[in-house]
C-alpha cells in the first residue's frame, strides 16, 4: 500500500471537515465553526492511527506511546489551514518499530500536504523542553490525549502541572512576561492598519495568554475567574471575531494567512457582511469592528499581566499607601500605582475634572493608574464630564496637560484610554478607532493624533527623528505648546465627518475653542493651524522648492510669523506620526526650506533661498566625509556641488550630499552607466533608493521600470541633472512584507539597468517582479490630468492625480517619455488611496510645451497610461533623454 493510498481515509475526512467549516464559515460563531473542523479532523485522525496501528502489528500501543493534541489543536480552535499540532510521546528511546511508526503515521500525510505541526518526544526529552522552554510548555497547558498509553499521558499532564504550578513556576511566569512584553515592544499599539491576527496586540497570542493565566496559572485560592461575565462575553465575542476573519484569510489564500493586509480587508470586509455607508467604507468598518474586539483582549491582557507581575514582586508586607498632596489635591502610592483617596474620589461626582488633573500627575509620575476604579467609572464619565466641560477650571487643567513637555502625551493617552478625553472633547469621539485603510497611514486616526502630540514632545525635546535638524530648533522657540498641542489633537477628526475634513476641522476646532473659553486670539491660533495643517505639505510636494510663488502663496495663507513657526513644527510632527517612512531628511530639508523662505516673504523680503558661500556648503558636506578628507576629495566636492542645480544645493542636506558625491566619485571610477545604493528609513519596511547615473536617454523610465520590477510602493522622489551630465534620483520606497529588499536584489537589478542603458533598448521590467498579479488599484478613483504653463516660467507642470497602484510610475514616465518629454523635476507623492505626482517638463526644442494639440496628445497618452483610455495612435516621436 502506497502511503498515500494508506491515509486516503485521513484525507477524505479532512476535506469532508474543510467543506463543512467553508459552509458553516460565516453562519456560525468563530469559535463553534473551528471546534467542529477539530472534531472531525480529530476523528478522521484517530481512525487513521488505529488503522496505522494494526498494520504494524502493534499489539502494546497502549503502554509504548501517548498521542497527545497540543496548542490549537488542544485548544479545539483550528482555522481552515493551521498546522494539526500533535506530539508523539515515548517513554523511553524510541525502537526501531517506534521509528516506524512515526514514519508510516506522518509521511502519508505529509505527502498528502496536510498541515503539520508536529513532535516527537521521550519523557526525559519532555521533562527538560518543559522546564526550560517557552514555547513547548505553553503548547502543553491543556495538552489532551489523542490515542494511546493513559499512563504516559499522565506524566505528561503531572510534568505540564510541576512547570505551571510547581517548583518550575517562577522560570514559567518570568520566561511569559519576558516573551509578551518582546512581542509588545515590536508593536506597541492595538491599532496598527494592517495587523497579524495571531501575534499583533490584541490578537489570539493574548486571548492565549489570558487563557492560560486564567485557566492554568491561576495560584491556589484563586477566584475561578478574574473576569466579570460581562468582560468574558465581550472576550468570547472578540475570541470568534478574530477566528472568523482568520478563516475568511485561510479561504481566499488557500493558504495559512494571517496579516490582514489593506488588500485582504477591501476583500474580505463585503463577504463578511461589512457594507459601505456615508461616511465609511466597508473595510473601514470591518476595521472599527476589529479595533473595538482588539482593545477589549489588550485591556484584559494588561490585567493579566498585572496580575502575573504582583505574584513575582508582590508588595512588601504590611507597607501602607504613602499620601501626596498634588496640587491640593490627595492621592496615595502603592507599588508603582497612585490612586486617589476615598476623599477625592468622592469629590470626582462634583467635581470629575479631577479626572484629568489625576491622569496629567500619574503620567507625570510615570506611574500606574487604579484600573478597577476607573474601569467602574468608565460608564459614567460621559454623563459626569457633560456640565463640566466649559468650566474655566477644567480649561486650565486641560491646558497644564498640553503645555507639559515631558508628559503630556502619556497624560492625553490616559485620558483617551479610560473616556475622559473624549468626554472632555466630544469632537474627539468622532475618530475613536477610525482607520483610514491605504498603504500611507499606519495607524487609526486617534491613535495618529495622540503620536503627533507625542512627536511633539520629542520635538520640543530634540529626541527621536527630531534629534538633528531645524524641527527641534524652531519647536524650542514655540510660545505656546498648549495651543500646538491642541491643534494637533484636532486636526484630523473631521475624518470622522466624511470628506472635506481640512475645512470642516477648521470648524471644529473654532467650535472647541469657543466652548472650552479660548480667548480671540487663541481661537485664531487653533482654528488657523487646524485649517492649514496640509499647506506646506501640499507645496513642497507639488511646486518646484526653488519656485518663490510658493512662499508667497503659504505666507498668503499664515500671515503671523509665530503662527508659521508652530505650523512648520505642527507639519513635522503631524508627518513622522503617519508611519516611519512619513518623515525623513529629505522632507525636513524640504519643508525647511519653504519655512526659511515663507518668513522671508512675510519680513517683506524675496523668498528666493540665499545658498551658502560655495566654500561654506564645501566644508559642511565634507565634514560628513570624517576627518582628514584629502585634497582631491575636496576638489571632487566642491565640482560636483558646482555641477548641480541650484535647488539641488539649497533642500539637499549636507549629508545626503556627501553621500551623492561619493556614489559619483565611484561612478567615474568605474565602467559603469548607473549605480544604485539602498538604505533603510527607521523600521517598517521603509527604505531610500539612490541611483548616481550618467544622463541617459531613458534613464528615468528604466529607473522607474526597475523599481516596479521590486514590488515596492513609491512615497516620494526626487529628482535632479547635474550641468556635467550626472543625475541624482532619490527614491522613498515602502516594501510590503511580501516584497524582497536586500543587497542581493539591488545587486542584480543594478547590473540588468546598466545592461539596459548600454543596449539603449527597451525593456519589459515587470520580468523582475516576484510573483503574484499586478495589484489593481485600491480605489476607483477618477483620475485627473492638469497641464500648466503658468506655474513656471521654464517648464510646463504636468498633474497627475489618480488612484494608487504598483508600477503607476512607470506607466506614467513610459507616457512622458513616448511624447518626447524631458523630465526635469519630479515630485512624487502618495496620499492615502492617491497619488499626487507632478512632472516639470520640456519638449524636444527644451521649451514648454505649448501646442494644444501635442497637449492633448500628452493627456490621453497620460490617461492611457492610467487606463482611462484606450491605446492613442502609435506613431511615438523619437526618444530623447528624459533628464535636462
Amino acid at each position: 500500500m502506497t502511503r498515500r493510498a494508506a491515509a486516503g481515509g485521513f484525507v477524505r475526512g479532512w476535506e469532508r471537515a474543510a467543506a463543512a467549516l467553508a459552509k458553516n464559515h460565516r453562519r456560525k460563531p468563530g469559535r463553534e465553526v473551528a471546534g467542529a473542523f477539530a472534531e472531525a479532523v480529530e476523528e478522521a485522525l484517530l481512525d487513521h492511527v488505529e488503522a496505522t496501528v494494526a498494520r504494524l502489528g502493534i499489539k502494546d500501543a497502549n503502554r509504548r506511546f501517548a498521542l497527545v493534541a497540543t496548542g490549537g489543536t488542544a485548544r479545539r480552535e483550528p482555522c481552515r489551514h493551521s498546522d494539526l499540532d500533535l506530539c508523539l510521546v515515548f517513554r523511553a528511546e524510541p525502537a526501531e518499530r517506534d521509528v516506524e511508526l512515526v514514519r508510516e503515521l506522518y509521511y502519508p500525510l505529509i505527502d498528502a500536504k496536510i498541515p503539520l505541526g508536529r513532535t516527537e518526544r521521550t519523557l526525559r526529552d519532555l521533562e527538560q523542553l518543559l522546564h526550560s522552554d517557552l514555547h513547548t510548555a505553553t503548547s502543553f497547558l491543556g495538552a489532551r490525549l489523542l490515542h494511546g498509553s493513559k499512563g504516559i499521558f499522565a506524566e505528561v499532564e503531572r510534568l505540564a502541572r510541576e512547570t505551571a504550578r510547581g517548583r518550575h513556576r517562577e522560570w514559567l511566569l518570568k520566561a511569559l512576561l519576558d516573551e509578551t512584553a518582546r512581542r509588545r515592544q515590536r508593536e506597541e499599539t492595538p491599532y496598527v492598519i494592517e495587523p497579524h491576527l495571531k501575534d499583533s496586540r490584541g490578537t489570539l497570542r493574548d486571548l492565549h495568554t489570558i487563557h492560560w493565566a486564567a485557566e492554568h496559572l491561576a495560584p491556589a485560592g484563586a477566584a475561578e475567574d478574574p473576569f466579570t461575565p460581562g468582560e468574558l462575553d465581550a472576550l468570547g465575542a472578540a475570541h470568534d471575531f478574530l477566528l472568523e476573519v482568520r478563516n475568511e484569510l485561510h479561504l481566499m489564500e488557500g493558504r495559512e494567512q494571517d496579516q490582514l493586509t489593506v488588500e485582504h480587508q477591501i476583500v474580505a470586509a463585503p463577504r463578511l457582511g461589512f457594507e459601505a455607508r456615508e461616511q465609511a467604507l466597508p473595510e473601514e468598518a470591518l476595521m472599527r469592528r476589529y479595533y473595538r474586539h482588539a482593545r477589549e483582549v489588550d485591556h484584559a491582557m494588561e490585567r493579566v499581566l498585572e496580575w502575573l507581575r504582583a505574584e513575582l514582586e508582590p508588595p512588601a508586607r504590611g507597607a501602607a499607601p504613602a499620601p501626596r498632596w498634588i496640587h491640593g489635591i490627595q492621592f496615595e502610592e502603592r507599588g508603582g500605582v497612585l490612586s486617589p483617596t476615598a476623599e477625592t474620589r468622592a469629590r470626582v461626582e462634583s467635581d470629575p475634572g479631577l479626572l484629568i488633573e489625576y491622569a496629567h500627575r500619574a503620567a507625570s509620575a510615570k506611574a500606574r493608574v487604579d484600573a478597577p476604579w476607573l474601569r467602574g467609572l468608565r460608564p459614567r464619565v460621559d454623563a459626569l464630564m457633560a456640565p463640566a466641560r466649559e468650566s474655566p477650571a477644567n480649561r486650565e487643567r486641560f491646558l497644564a496637560v498640553l503645555r507639559d513637555e515631558t508628559s503630556a502625551d502619556r497624560a492625553l493617552a490616559l485620558m483617551h484610554r479610560w473616556g475622559v478625553l473624549g468626554a472632555y472633547l466630544p469632537e474627539f469621539k468622532l475618530v475613536e478607532l477610525l482607520p483610514r485603510i491605504d498603504q500611507y497611514h499606519r495607524y487609526t486616526v486617534d491613535e495618529h493624533l495622540l503620536r503627533a502630540v507625542r512627536s511633539s514632545r520629542e520635538a520640543r525635546l530634540g529626541q527621536g527623528v527630531f534629534a538633528q535638524g531645524p524641527v527641534a530648533e524652531e519647536a524650542r522657540s514655540v510660545l505656546r505648546w498648549d495651543l500646538l498641542n491642541l491643534a494637533l489633537l484636532l486636526h484630523d477628526v473631521a475624518k470622522g465627518l466624511g470628506k472635506g475634513h481640512v475645512v470642516r476641522g477648521a470648524q471644529l476646532a473654532q467650535q472647541v475653542g469657543e466652548r472650552i473659553g479660548l480667548n480671540k486670539r487663541e481661537q485664531m491660533v487653533v482654528r488657523t493651524l487646524v485649517g492649514t495643517h496640509q499647506l506646506l505639505t501640499h507645496l513642497v510636494t507639488r511646486r518646484d522648492p526653488e519656485d518663490p510663488g510658493s512662499a508667497l502663496e503659504a505666507a498668503g495663507q499664515v500671515n503671523d510669523p509665530e503662527v508659521l513657526r508652530m505650523l512648520f513644527v505642527h507639519t513635522a510632527c503631524d508627518l513622522s506620526a503617519v508611519s516611519s517612512s512619513g518623515w525623513n531628511e529629505w522632507r525636513a530639508a524640504q519643508l525647511h526650506a519653504l519655512y526659511v523662505a515663507t518668513r522671508k516673504a512675510l519680513s517683506g523680503m524675496h523668498p528666493s533661498p540665499e545658498p551658502l558661500p560655495p566654500g561654506e556648503l564645501v566644508e559642511k558636506v565634507l565634514s560628513h566625509f570624517g576627518e582628514g578628507a584629502p585634497d582631491r576629495t575636496r576638489r571632487e566636492v566642491a565640482q560636483f556641488l558646482e555641477d548641480m542645480p541650484s535647488r539641488y544645493r539649497s533642500t539637499t542636506p549636507p549629508e545626503a550630499m556627501a553621500r551623492h558625491a561619493a556614489l559619483a566619485a565611484e561612478l567615474h571610477a568605474s565602467s559603469k552607466k548607473a549605480l544604485l545604493r539602498l538604505s533603510p528609513l527607521g523600521t517598517g519596511g521603509a527604505f531610500e533608493l539612490l541611483c548616481v547615473a550618467d544622463d541617459v536617454p531613458g534613464l528615468f523610465v528604466n529607473l522607474c521600470g526597475a523599481i516596479a520590477g521590486l514590488r515596492a510602493n513609491i512615497h516620494a522622489a526626487q529628482v535632479y541633472t547635474g550641468n556635467a551630465g550626472i543625475c541624482i534620483d532619490v527614491f522613498q520606497l515602502h516594501a510590503p512584507k511580501r516584497a524582497s529588499l536586500d543587497a542581493d536584489v539591488v545587486e542584480r537589478l543594478e547590473a540588468k539597468l546598466n545592461a539596459v542603458i548600454e543596449a539603449n533598448a527597451e525593456e519589459d521590467w515587470g520580468a523582475l517582479r516576484r510573483g503574484g498579479p499586478v495589484r489593481e488599484p485600491l480605489r476607483d478613483i477618477q483620475p485627473e490630468i492638469k497641464i500648466d504653463n503658468e506655474v513656471s516660467p521654464q517648464y510646463t507642470v504636468v498633474e497627475v492625480f489618480a488612484a494608487d497602484r504598483p508600477r503607476l510610475l512607470y506607466s506614467l514616465a513610459c507616457a512622458l517619455n513616448d511624447c518626447g518629454l524631458s523630465v526635469e523635476l519630479a515630485l512624487i507623492s502618495t496620499e492615502s488611496y492617491r497619488v499626487a505626482d507632478v512632472f516639470y517638463v520640456t519638449g524636444w526644442d527644451s521649451n514648454k510645451l505649448t501646442d494644444p494639440v501635442l497637449q492633448e496628445r500628452l493627456r490621453r497618452r497620460l490617461l492611457q497610461a492610467l487606463g482611462a483610455e484606450p491605446d492613442p495612435a502609435k506613431d511615438k516621436p523619437k526618444r530623447r533623454s528624459d533628464h535636462a
